[in-house]
């Protein structure tokens, strides 16, 4: 008890000392606790699908030009990883586009992406209303999947623009 009241006698009589200390504690654990907000969000929590343990992402790389892997696969490997591969119980694909959408006279661009048809599955996500997408839609082209925000602004949520064309 004798150390703990010399110490505090001595933070007392030394207000620049203690100051000092005390601002470095609190930095400290603040720069702590954010890096480690940061590293459970990022890397700790689980992502919000079902057997999140159980996705893997595939990617070629050519060991001659590694920038070619932030191009993905290429889609002629891809089908033949999905008509071959024994490993998986889904492979979906999925690369990100702008598209314009037209509505009226007036023309928005919008960012989406192109996927196949096991996209989805694979991360267990179903669509609020319509269908998602089927193999044959792959080979036709033209299917749209709207994302919620996408549905919400520029339809209104309304459902029956299922079916509908858009342009």
């Amino acid at each position: 008890m004798n150390d703990l009241t010399f110490g505090l006698r001595q933070l007392r009589n030394n207000p620049g000392f203690t100051t000092v200390a005390v601002l470095t504690l609190a930095l400290g654990i603040g720069v702590t606790t954010a890096i480690f907000s940061i590293v459970n969000a990022v890397l700790l929590r689980p992502l919000p699908y079902p057997d999140a343990d159980r996705l893997v992402e595939l990617k070629e790389v050519d060991l001659k030009d590694p920038a070619l892997a932030e191009l993905g696969v290429s889609g002629p490997n891809f089908k033949d990883w999905r008509t071959n591969s024994r490993s998986f119980a889904n492979l979906g694909m999925h690369t990100w586009g702008d598209f314009w959408l037209a509505e009226g006279e007036e023309l928005r661009q919008v960012r989406g992406l192109y996927g196949t048809a096991d996209l989805f599955p694979t991360f267990g996500v179903l669509p609020m209303v319509g269908r998602g997408f089927q193999r044959e839609d792959e080979r036709a082209g033209g299917v749209v999947l709207l994302g919620y925000e996408l549905w919400q602004r520029y339809f209104a949520g309304d459902t029956n623009v299922v079916g509908r064309t858009i342009v």
